[in-house]
């Protein structure tokens, strides 16, 4: 199976085109999957959109899965679009994100862990794990 599951659109801040751009890239490339996983807003900051050149605002995350999800059903059959999103995990603030995140009906959840957050001991540079999440979907996760 050939898939791309880390995808960023134009409302993260430093990257270009529309999630269907996306999409149909990944049809003309011949993918079987493609997964929409572009990076969630700072859940635990009070400013809407803190860092815009990064991540998208809170005010827009809605929207966000409203349209993943539409263009899920619209390409249904062509190509399996996966609804996911890219997510900075800092020790002590994970409660704020996963509030939000069982909100929506993710399949899958990028997670960057930042340092000090896990023992090295478990950890080098970029690994890439899986695990299941409480709720049961596949989380991938990203050590730096």
């Amino acid at each position: 199976m050939r898939f791309d599951l880390h995808t960023h659109h134009e409302r993260c801040g430093h990257a270009y085109g529309r999630m269907e751009d996306y999409i149909e890239q990944a049809l003309e490339l011949g993918l079987d999957a493609v997964g929409i996983s572009d990076h969630c807003p700072s859940f635990d900051d009070l400013q809407d959109h803190p860092t815009p050149r990064l991540k998208m605002a809170k005010s827009a995350f809605p929207e966000y899965v409203q349209e993943a999800l539409r263009l899920k059903a619209k390409y249904q059959g062509r190509i399996e679009v996966l609804i996911g999103v890219e997510s900075d995990i800092i020790a002590g603030r994970i409660e704020a994100y996963a509030k939000e995140y069982d909100r929506y009906p993710f399949d899958y959840i990028i997670l960057v862990w930042l340092s000090g957050f896990l023992p090295l001991k478990f950890w080098s540079s970029l690994i890439i794990t899986r695990s299941r999440s409480h709720s049961g979907r596949t989380l991938i996760v990203r050590s730096i």
